[in-house]
């Protein structure tokens, strides 16, 4: 599927939230700031007593023209919540961010080269552990997926 344009992609993005006041707002400029924009970006509050939502819906006039939606769920879990978004997105691919996580800004350009390249319907990513302290260790998951017998295992 080709970019609507230069700048946007046909992607939901799905961000299950819960207790997520404090990070919700990195995860989400994350997502407005990528080099090749997501069309819709979803969050469902999975019943936060912290202002999760107010700080969800906050964040609306800074996405770029990215379309964000908060929705409030009584609290069920991620999957519940994943699956909740689910039905409210839109576009032809979803792509999945932790409302404690960020991405790097060409992470959907990269994936979009991969998926419109490959034919693959799913892609997974390396990914950067920080701990508190500030330190960062790379997570290969890449490697395991090529390397292992059963990815799925263990």
């Amino acid at each position: 599927m080709q970019p609507e344009s230069d700048t946007m992609a046909d992607i939901s993005v799905i961000i299950p939230a819960y207790r997520a006041s404090a990070s919700i707002g990195r995860a989400l400029a994350s997502v407005a700031g990528q080099t090749l924009k997501p069309r819709q970006a979803i969050v469902v509050d999975d019943g936060s007593n912290d202002g999760t939502y107010e700080a969800a819906e906050a964040m609306a006039e800074q996405m770029n023209g990215v379309a964000l939606s908060v929705i409030r769920q009584d609290n069920q879990g991620a999957g519940s919540a994943r699956n909740r978004a689910l039905r409210d997105a839109t576009s032809t691919y979803v792509a999945f961010l932790d409302a404690d996580d960020e991405w790097m800004a060409d992470k959907i350009e990269r994936s979009m080269i991969v998926l419109e390249s490959t034919g693959h319907v799913l892609i997974g990513h390396d990914f950067v552990r920080v701990e508190t302290d500030g330190t960062g260790q790379t997570i290969e998951c890449a490697h395991r997926f090529r390397h292992a017998r059963d990815p799925f295992a263990g």
